[in-house]
């Protein structure tokens, strides 16, 4: 068996960055919560794939525009920014995350896409258990705990 690696990882920075502009009337038009918290993942997992840097949500202002819209489609963006292993210690429980089980894995450079075990160099995203000063111990989603020392002074439940 012969195994073809077709795309380079962690991927090559891109020179300039990407926005996208996404009006909310696009989930206002579904009034399920299960069925919106999916057509935000199926967004959210194309803002990935295509590496987008900024998405801004426009209000069109009209009148059949539920305005907790553009707040469910914030909170599930940035629950799905944070990488899986630190989301029960730093994501609060909140109704609009009801349905979160349905959303799309990211294929990002901090959420470990391959699940393999750490390397030199890796770039993870941890969360600081307890602090010395400028030095901390933190949770990186493994069973060992990490220690860093840092540029600046670390509290406990940093995210670093």
């Amino acid at each position: 068996m012969v195994r073809v690696q077709m795309f380079e990882w962690p991927p090559v920075k891109r020179s300039i960055k990407l926005s996208a502009v996404i009006p909310v009337s696009n989930i206002g038009l579904v009034k399920d919560l299960r069925w919106k918290t999916i057509t935000i993942g199926e967004f959210a997992r194309a803002f990935a794939i295509y590496k987008i840097n900024n998405v801004v949500l426009l209000s069109t202002g009209r009148d059949d525009e539920d305005p907790g819209d553009t707040n469910l489609f914030r909170i599930i963006l940035e629950y799905l920014l944070v990488p899986p292993y630190l989301r029960k210690y730093v994501v609060p429980t909140l109704p609009e995350l009801r349905y979160a089980g349905v959303l799309p894995p990211l294929n990002i450079v901090t959420h470990n896409p391959e699940g393999r075990e750490p390397r030199k160099g890796d770039l993870r995203e941890g969360l600081v258990m307890t602090s010395y000063g400028n030095r901390g111990k933190v949770f990186i989603g493994y069973r060992r705990r990490c220690y860093t020392v840092s540029h600046r002074e670390l509290r406990s439940g940093d995210r670093i």
